[in-house]
């Protein structure tokens, strides 16, 4: 789960369901719910929240959500089984751990 920088939306993982849900933290009602890759797992928001990226385990690949239309606006390939997620405090750069084979991907901000 992942908090927007002003705490009022939640992007929370659906593992069974590939999808992500998104949280009203005022009314705890859900606003939308977004397709994604297979098996999301982590999730982490942009700096300035324009973006969302979740990591899909079981397709190797992080989904990239517009939070404004609530929609995947990219897909990237990184390495496999990616599980966590990390922006940077400048929001400069992404983070991905990839779990299945020890390596971490580094994207640029503004890249995707």
């Amino acid at each position: 789960m992942a908090l927007s920088p002003d705490g009022s939306l939640a992007y929370v993982t659906n593992q069974s369901d590939d999808t992500v849900s998104v949280i009203n933290t005022s009314t705890r009602h859900i606003i939308a719910t977004i397709g994604v890759g297979a098996t999301p797992y982590g999730v982490a928001v942009s700096a300035d929240g324009s973006l969302a990226y979740v990591t899909n385990p079981d397709d190797d690949t992080v989904s990239v959500i517009n939070t404004s239309t609530h929609q995947v606006i990219a897909t990237i390939v990184v390495g496999h089984q990616p599980q966590g997620v990390a922006v940077s405090p400048d929001g400069s750069h992404i983070y991905i751990d990839n779990g299945g084979d020890g390596t971490v991907t580094v994207l640029e901000f503004g890249s995707v």
